[in-house]
């Protein structure tokens, strides 16, 4: 894209330089004509007759005055003029996309102006719900404490009221005698005590 542009404009640097060349030619040559022409003395005729200068001045205004037109354009001069049409046009719509980009660019940065705004917002409200919900925590915390002293407590009650309402038997052996004998015969002599509900 970079090498035809620069090709682009070559050519256009190129047709100007000709197209300046061959008017500044054709503008000294017609001076060079124009120079070429002398200007005739007036003669003045010698019985005052007026028809023979009015003549004599129709003759000199015939010879002196010359009317150049302009040269004609050729190729050179077209393509110099339409390649000046097709860059201002390429650099009225270069304008145009420039100042569009530009515009949404200005939309973009104000979009992400309001959005930075809103993520500000909603870090804060995160925050807050963040702090709520270390304190619902703590607030948990103590209440599972305290649902676990109140468990124990119960089950202790429980352990409690069971444990007097349950019946237990107690078994107890009397003192061994083994300075006798030692004989199969012996015997243990215990008593089996029943203590709670019977």
């Amino acid at each position: 894209m970079l090498k035809r542009l620069a090709t682009f404009g070559l050519a256009f640097l190129v047709f100007s330089v000709q197209a300046h060349v061959q008017t500044r030619k054709t503008q000294e040559a017609s001076q060079g004509n124009k120079s070429a022409f002398s200007a005739p003395t007036a003669t003045v005729p010698e019985n005052g007759s007026r028809p023979n200068l009015q003549a004599e001045h129709d003759k000199h205004v015939e010879a002196d005055v010359r009317i150049i037109s302009s040269p004609t354009k050729d190729r050179y001069d077209k393509a110099a003029f339409w390649i000046s049409v097709v860059l201002a046009v390429v650099g009225v719509m270069g304008v145009i996309a420039a100042v569009r980009t530009l515009s949404l660019i200005n939309a973009q940065v104000a979009e992400m102006r309001r959005q930075r705004v809103v993520m500000q917002r909603t870090l804060a409200s995160i925050r807050r719900q963040a702090n709520h919900m270390a304190e619902q925590t703590s607030i948990l915390r103590d209440s599972v404490a305290a649902a676990n002293t109140r468990a124990k407590a119960a089950n202790d009650n429980i352990d409690l009221v069971i444990n007097g309402q349950r019946a237990h038997i107690r078994i107890e052996i009397d003192d061994l005698d083994f300075s006798h004998s030692r004989s199969l015969g012996d015997r243990v002599t215990y008593r089996v005590i029943f203590m709670g509900l019977r």
